[in-house]
């Protein structure tokens, strides 16, 4: 799978490191904003053609899926320019801004016959996976508990009051669009869409969240999720019911591991262990799957859970006042 990556920030380079390690994809070409930019990164990964003309990298035939790497209101423009011009496409998370955005991109991927990705780490790591199929063991659910703190490297500025477009709600940032995207889609992959939502912010002087928690209501039990980019503590999740508890430790959106306790007396059993792979290592195993079988029906279904992500997510921003864009 050859693929383009488009952006050189932070993210493109993480993902440049281990996809070196990822024998089935092949890197083609690199896009930055600068030649300087590009030269910079395709001497690191040793990527020998470099854009920074996005049409380059659209008319170049070579290329099979294009990854977008980008801040998070270039989503969208940039994925519909690629499946517009015959490309599969990657979005980094969060996906789009709002529901509608995503609907067009997927018809868009249909009517093509293409694929389109959302590049959220934790629908494809094994700890979920296996969360699903034992969920049963739990009985009935009582409660569901995360957290999430990340001190973000850019806070410092924004605590000077240098904002940037991590906290910068025209620009999509805040703690919500960035952190909250993972237990969002934690609880919408195993649970399905809530009844009722609404997040309790922290905000900075310009209205951008940098911490807070948010509570998404299911039939019979609650949902609690603590997210910052202002703060650190210990990350972990747990699932709990009337038999029995599943306990996530650490980063526990994007590298799981899985323990099952059945009551307070008993050992934790270890359903998976701490996981072999950087986490991203799974979603493009994923994604290599999907593209060599053509499987359009699992790439749209995932499409399909995203838009109730994003649903989701809107609905948590406006109960708490946050305008984006």
């Amino acid at each position: 799978m050859n693929v383009a990556i488009v952006g050189t920030g932070f993210i493109a380079n993480m993902q440049g490191e281990f996809l070196k390690e990822v024998d089935s994809v092949h890197v083609e070409c690199v896009m930055g904003i600068t030649q300087e930019l590009a030269d910079e990164y395709g001497d690191k990964f040793g990527i020998e053609k470099r854009y920074t003309d996005y049409e380059d990298v659209l008319t170049d035939e070579s290329v099979d899926i294009v990854y977008l790497g980008l801040p998070n209101d270039l989503h969208y423009p940039y994925a519909k320019q690629a499946l517009q011009a015959g490309k599969n496409v990657i979005v980094e998370k969060p996906f789009v801004a709002t529901v509608e955005q995503a609907q067009e991109l997927l018809d868009l991927a249909k009517e093509k016959n293409l694929l389109v990705f959302d590049a959220i780490t934790t629908r494809y790591m094994p700890g979920i996976l296996k969360l699903k199929e034992k969920m049963a063991d739990a009985g009935q659910l009582a409660n569901v508990t995360t957290t999430y703190a990340q001190y973000s490297r850019n806070f410092n500025d924004a605590r000077n009051g240098n904002y940037g477009k991590f906290f910068d709600l025209k620009y999509q940032g805040g703690a919500l669009k960035d952190l909250g995207i993972y237990p969002v889609t934690f609880n919408v992959e195993l649970f399905g869409a809530p009844k009722n939502v609404r997040y309790y912010p922290n905000t900075l002087e310009n209205g951008c969240d940098s911490s807070g928690v948010f509570v998404m209501e299911y039939d019979n039990f609650i949902s609690s999720n603590l997210i910052a980019k202002d703060s650190f503590m210990e990350n972990r999740c747990v699932v709990s019911g009337y038999d029995g508890t599943f306990t996530v430790d650490d980063d526990c959106f994007r590298y799981p591991n899985l323990l099952f306790q059945k009551n307070a007396k008993e050992g934790k059993e270890e359903l998976v262990s701490p996981e072999k792979y950087f986490a991203h290592h799974y979603e493009w195993l994923k994604f290599v799957e999907i593209f060599e079988n053509h499987d359009t029906e699992t790439c749209y279904r995932y499409i399909e859970n995203t838009k109730t992500i994003i649903k989701v997510m809107d609905q948590l921003a406006k109960s708490a006042g946050l305008i984006y864009g």
